[in-house]
């Protein structure tokens, strides 16, 4: 080996030692740089609407009240505010600015030009107008836009609103043309509605449309609109038990309002034999294969779906999977009364109930046997078989004064306690163990920023959450309600109470964080085709009850503390 050879390797492993060494500590500056500009200006507050509703995780117990400074170097950082300063509109800002984001919290979802027309099928007294109004609750609560346009209301607001059986008969041209021009007319008011509509919106025609040849009118009509997606609902019953129901209460409108309930019952009966002379139930074929329709039997009993694969149809199909109309009871119940609340602790949960809690804990057992014996004595005379409501299931959220609430009903007989962290309590992120008086003196933009939309404000930090995240968040409680043939109690947090009792309600969107639902009270709903019944049972007194009106008329904003609610 030549010895300069030996000479050029030792130099070779040295300039490598010594680019090493120069990388290595070029390396370690830029990383000290990197983190002293990241302390400077602190982490990025998360995105809100990019977090789904899985993606929420509970924040950790939490033993104090953070400090002003802690909460400001977190997450009223730069990036909230260019000039490094902290402003109300910031918080939530996605969220206020395009409540649509969070409105419709999935994977896929509707463009906001996307326009929806359902369309009705079926004969009379088939059960559409409870699916409609079930259908409008449901698409209304998750914050999509739904109007409904009746034939049959265009027809009685023309002065035909009592007219004979002959008006239906399909040999009868001039009335045939007469029908025809109301359909036109609900169409063209739906359109226009549609047009004017900024967001995701779903217009209802509800009519028989009971032939081919009709439905083929609205396609072409739909087509003369710009980004209209068609889907078909029809509902078909042979029971002979719902049908005689439907006929009698189609009497109490304003069709028969005014008639003898016999000759009445015998127009109607001839009514539904005229469209059965022409009825043509909705086909594969139609629309050259083409077509998107939901059959529905037996209202609950049997569902077929055809090219339903867009995110709305899916969604309604699903819906309409788990509705039914057997028979229950479903009560709403505030969690007792805990020392925490007392103390006006935001989201602590020590699990301790006060004096008056634990009264009301053993009060609710006694009232929800006693209206549970109650409503199994008013049903088991009818002979249904398929009648559940006298059994009962407890649904609770996770956090331990739902079990302190719930521990004398676990002791009744025949009793399924289910425990879901679906229900829990909003969660308030960083604030969570603050009073309200403390958020509001230590951070009076944050409460502001409350005030101004409390529908959509999310709370700061990992985890926070707004009211529409909580509606997006038990969602499947919501469907599990409706699919659900035993009677219900539902033991949770106040904005969770508000949500699903805005739900059977059909309260407006915007009321849902002001919905009154004083504490140690059972809001019963008696189920019914035509909506819910609703009351209220005070069972206990509360130390609590006072603060937390003043605390609503006098910090909440509530535009309508002077209006009665639902």
């Amino acid at each position: 080996r030549p010895p300069f050879l030996g000479h050029r390797v030792e130099l070779g492993v040295c300039g490598g030692i010594l680019a090493g060494v120069i990388l290595h500590a070029s390396f370690i500056r830029w990383w000290r740089q990197r983190r002293r500009g990241l302390e400077d200006s602190g982490p990025a507050p998360p995105d809100p609407d990019a977090m789904g509703p899985q993606e929420l995780q509970p924040t950790k117990p939490f033993t104090g009240s953070p400090s002003a400074g802690a909460i400001s170097s977190r997450f009223l950082t730069r990036k909230w505010s260019q000039k490094g300063s902290f402003r109300a509109e910031d918080v939530c800002a996605q969220s206020i600015r395009n409540p649509s984001a969070t409105r419709l919290a999935a994977l896929t979802v509707p463009s906001k030009s996307s326009k929806y027309v359902l369309v009705m099928v079926g004969l009379p007294a088939r059960g559409k107008s409870y699916i409609v109004r079930m259908m409008m609750r449901y698409l209304r609560w998750v914050g999509i836009k739904a109007e409904l346009f009746n034939v049959g209301n265009y027809r009685r607001k023309s002065g035909m609103a009592a007219v004979s059986a002959k008006f239906f008969d399909p040999s009868n041209q001039d009335c045939q043309k007469q029908r025809e021009e109301l359909a036109s007319f609900a169409q063209d008011d739906m359109y226009r509605w549609l047009r004017d509509q900024d967001d995701v919106a779903v217009g209802i025609l509800d009519a028989t449309n009971t032939t081919a040849h009709r439905r083929t009118r609205i396609l072409a009509r739909s087509r003369q609109e710009e980004n209209i997606t068609v889907f078909f609902v029809e509902s078909i019953c042979d029971d002979a038990k719902i049908l005689e129901r439907n006929y009698r209460m189609k009497l109490n409108n304003e069709d028969y309002r005014h008639q003898d309930p016999v000759v009445a019952l015998s127009d109607f009966k001839e009514r539904v034999r005229k469209y059965e002379l022409i009825y043509e139930t909705v086909s594969d074929s139609e629309d050259e294969g083409n077509i998107c329709f939901i059959k529905i039997f037996n209202v609950g009993e049997k569902i077929t779906t055809r090219n339903c694969a867009g995110y709305l149809p899916s969604q309604v199909a699903f819906f309409l999977m788990n509705i039914h109309i057997s028979p229950r009871r479903i009560w709403l119940s505030r969690h007792s009364e805990s020392v925490d609340q007392v103390r006006g602790l935001l989201g602590r949960d020590s699990g301790e109930v006060s004096a008056d809690g634990e009264k009301y804990a053993s009060e609710l057992a006694q009232f929800i046997k006693r209206r549970t014996a109650e409503f199994s004595d008013e049903h088991h005379s009818n002979e249904d078989k398929s009648f559940e409501g006298d059994k009962l299931i407890v649904l609770l959220g996770t956090q331990a004064v739902h079990q302190s609430t719930a521990k004398y009903l676990s002791q009744l007989p025949e009793v399924e306690v289910v425990r879901t962290s679906l229900l829990n309590e909003l969660r308030g992120g960083e604030l969570d163990g603050m009073t309200h008086g403390e958020i509001r003196h230590k951070f009076p933009q944050i409460w502001d920023a409350r005030l101004q939309d409390k529908l959509h404000f999310r709370y700061p930090g990992a985890g926070g959450e707004s009211y529409i995240d909580v509606i997006q968040r038990i969602k499947p409680i919501i469907i599990e309600l409706e699919r659900q043939r035993k009677s219900v109690l539902i033991i949770s947090h106040l904005a969770v109470q508000r949500c699903l009792y805005s739900y059977f309600a059909g309260s407006e969107l915007a009321r849902v964080p002001y919905l009154t639902l004083p504490i140690h009270t059972v809001t019963e709903l008696a189920i019914e085709p035509h909506g819910a019944n609703i009351r209220q049972i005070k069972l206990a007194q509360s130390q609590a009850e006072m603060s937390e009106d003043s605390l609503l008329a006098e910090s909440d904003g509530n535009p309508w503390s002077h209006v009665r609610h639902e």
